[in-house]
């Protein structure tokens, strides 16, 4: 009874990878797959993985129509689930999206870089990251946008202290016996701050 209870298994199970694999590669519709599992239900019923199937086989209809629309980031997140789920190779679905995004990243940073938008732009950067771990060009592109981004907050910094405080009037008295001078300066405080020294 063991040994034939599990070559039922077997048979069954083998019987429903092909069908599934059928149904991936369009070979049969979703109609004819439910069709085909009914006919053996009363010996195992497999309705919960078909369901998986299916949601999954929507799910790759979805990204592969994001990317048709050239929608690469949105159609990747779905290839990268997929291909973790074991459900079919994506791996060439993958790179193709990751061109894409990579691609349409580059665009769009290079539109803040050049409005001076470094934040943004490290933001973008950010969001596809973990598909590029490894990527020289990201990383290096990061990295400056990162050092200008620095060096941006330096100058509003000192824009900032120069227009805390402004000089009016400067000018010397005239010379003592030992020739020299008292120095005033008169200035107006800009801020909102006191200066109490």
């Amino acid at each position: 009874n063991y040994k034939f209870n599990n070559d039922v298994s077997d048979f069954f199970s083998k019987k429903f990878e092909e069908l599934i694999e059928k149904y991936k590669s369009d070979e049969i519709s979703t109609q004819e797959l439910e069709n085909e599992i009914n006919n053996y239900k009363e010996y195992v019923d497999y309705t919960e993985k078909v369901e998986n199937e299916k949601k999954y086989k929507d799910e790759l209809g979805k990204a592969n129509e994001f990317f048709n629309n050239k929608e690469y980031e949105k159609a990747l997140k779905i290839y990268v689930k997929l291909n973790n789920l074991e459900y079919k190779d994506l791996t060439e679905e993958i790179d193709k999206s990751k061109q894409g995004v990579k691609k349409e990243t580059l665009k769009i940073v290079d539109e803040l870089k050049k409005n001076k938008n470094y934040s943004k732009a490290i933001e973008k950067i950010n969001n596809i990251k973990m598909y590029y771990s490894d990527d020289k060009e990201l990383n290096n592109l990061l990295s400056e946008l990162k050092k200008l981004e620095e060096k941006q907050k330096e100058e509003e910094k000192i824009k900032d202290l120069k227009s805390t405080i402004k000089v009016t009037k400067v000018w010397t008295s005239s010379p003592n016996s030992a020739g020299g001078v008292d120095l005033f300066i008169n200035w107006k405080n800009l801020s909102n701050k006191v200066v109490k020294y």
